[in-house]
């Protein structure tokens, strides 16, 4: 389902390289119906993500469409032994300004 186009922020930064990069955000509708927004990319030394939802809320001038995002929850990570390891997640707030102009975030892990 679409709501809207918005340029989305780029959130993109250092991990080790080959390492799993996450990140995931909890999204509450104007209606009250909650899903998980989550992207997964294989670091080459460096990531990137875009994402479409702001944490701060909306802003006049902003998009139309209300909803509740919890701060991004941003991790690295490794298989061991046929298992999904996560290093220690980094939040971050992302706001409605840097998801309407598709302004960048630098997080490194």
């Amino acid at each position: 389902k679409v709501f809207e186009y918005v340029k989305g922020a780029r959130i993109k930064g250092i991990a080790p390289n080959g390492s799993i990069v996450g990140i995931a955000t909890s999204i509450t509708t104007n209606h009250g119906r909650e899903f998980m927004h989550s992207q997964i990319a294989i670091s080459n030394g460096s990531y990137e993500f875009v994402v479409p939802y702001s944490t701060g809320g909306p802003v006049e001038g902003g998009t139309n469409y209300d909803v509740l995002a919890t701060p991004y929850i941003i991790k690295a990570g490794q298989i061991e032994n046929e298992k999904m390891v996560w290093g220690t997640g980094k939040e971050i707030e992302i706001g409605e300004g840097e998801v309407m102009d598709g302004e960048t975030v630098r997080v490194d892990l």
